[in-house]
């Protein structure tokens, strides 16, 4: 074997600790039975994780030709993994071990905001598979689907990696070396390697949603957008607009009303804009509250962010804090207002108590009816999830419920 590969010790520390990390966890449990039909390499579901969050670093970074990368990956981790065991009898192994980490590779970018990713790199990617091995289409279709169930997982923690600039691949070297881990930055600060920062648009921090009217409310958005802002403040969901600086836009306006209304439409009107609205419920009700949204057709976003980042842009949360009073020393209750952490939204998003917030959205939009062509897609990603190996699907089928297939998506 070369220096690259991990050594045992090396191995233990990455599955120590990312044990939990969805990724991790999809390679486990789609891989093991790779290793375990080994006879010489051996290749782990440690070593595919690890390989693929490098092919996967490689693809996010800026200036580079991913589609020339992705034409010489296969030879370049054909070789890579000759070196680590010279005597196999045949190239089956290999081929195994490539096709695992290309597999992973290409479930991740499914996951990816912009089509760009999620559409050419992974079918360049697929296609880059089927054009090295006779692909039998049952294998295929079990480790697409047993890598998908935790695709769920996985897009939020891509959702939240794409707008980083530092490298997973960087804090997973630390961990093999034991280094301390680096510090993690925003995209707002330098990457972590100069000159070689990942695919990243400031500009989404200025992207908004956009909320549409149907039934009553249709072609009446400023209405809509008026009486809904009442009503999320009368039931205690939102408060008066804060903002740090005004702006000379808002600056002179002085009656409250007037400037909630411009505030509040401004972050569902679909245009860029640097206003904030202040979330007083919890986290669970701010996602089942856009969920529900998004589920009744209703709300919309420009490609490029997804819809937690959207949201931790422009809905922000208030915290409160105790203060002593400097003039008498007694302890004063005070607000601070800033964006939801990136994990607010993981998790079950469905409040204890939604009676409000549906009596709300009841009003905007009626609940979509599970029948009609969205109930036969919600029944196809279901009956997906519980593939069996005897499933005959091809690619395609199992692209509409396992990736996020965007080939006829619409977010304008």
């Amino acid at each position: 074997m070369t220096q690259d590969r991990l050594d045992r010790n090396q191995l233990e520390r990455v599955e120590e600790k990312y044990r939990e990390h969805p990724l991790y966890c999809a390679c486990y449990i789609t891989f093991r039975n790779y290793q375990a039909r080994m006879r010489h390499l051996m290749f782990s579901p440690v070593e595919v994780f690890v390989e693929a969050v490098n092919v996967i670093d490689d693809l996010l970074e800026e200036g580079s030709d991913k589609l020339e990368y992705i034409q010489n990956l296969w030879e370049s981790l054909l070789i890579r993994y000759k070196q680590w065991y010279i005597g196999a009898p045949d190239d089956e192994e290999y081929n195994m071990a490539v096709s695992s980490v290309l597999y992973t590779v290409a479930i991740v970018l499914s996951r990816h905001q912009d089509d760009y990713y999620s559409v050419v790199i992974k079918d360049a990617i697929l296609n880059e598979i089927d054009t090295h091995i006779s692909i039998v289409k049952q294998e295929e279709n079990h480790v697409l689907i047993s890598l998908s169930r935790y695709a769920g997982e996985i897009e939020s923690w891509l959702d939240s990696y794409t707008i980083s600039d530092s490298y997973f691949s960087d804090e997973i070297d630390d961990v093999i070396h034991g280094r301390k881990p680096r510090v993690q930055f925003t995209t707002t600060n330098k990457p972590s390697k100069p000159n070689n920062k990942k695919t990243q648009n400031p500009a989404y921090s200025k992207y908004s949603f956009k909320l549409t009217g149907i039934g009553r409310f249709e072609g009446k958005e400023d209405f809509l957008l008026q009486w809904l802002h009442t009503e999320l403040k009368t039931n205690n969901f939102v408060e008066d607009f804060k903002q740090i600086n005004l702006g000379e836009e808002l600056s002179h306006i002085v009656d409250i009303k007037e400037r909630n209304k411009i505030v509040f439409n401004a972050v569902f009107s679909g245009a860029d804009t640097e206003y904030h609205i202040i979330w007083k419920g919890s986290a669970k009700e701010l996602g089942y509250f856009i969920n529900q949204l998004e589920a009744r057709g209703v709300l919309s976003w420009k490609k490029g962010p997804r819809k937690w980042q959207v949201t931790r842009f422009r809905i922000w949360k208030r915290t409160q804090i105790s203060e002593a009073s400097e003039s008498s020393g007694k302890r004063i209750v005070n607000y601070t207002y800033e964006p939801f952490e990136k994990k607010a939204f993981n998790g079950s998003l469905v409040p204890a108590d939604t009676t409000k917030l549906d009596s709300i959205l009841n009003m905007i939009a009626p609940p979509v009816e599970k029948n009609g062509i969205r109930g036969e897609i919600e029944k196809e990603f279901r009956d997906n999830a519980n593939f069996e190996e005897d499933n005959d699907n091809d690619r395609g089928e199992i692209l509409s419920g396992a990736f996020r297939d965007t080939s006829h998506k619409s977010m304008e």
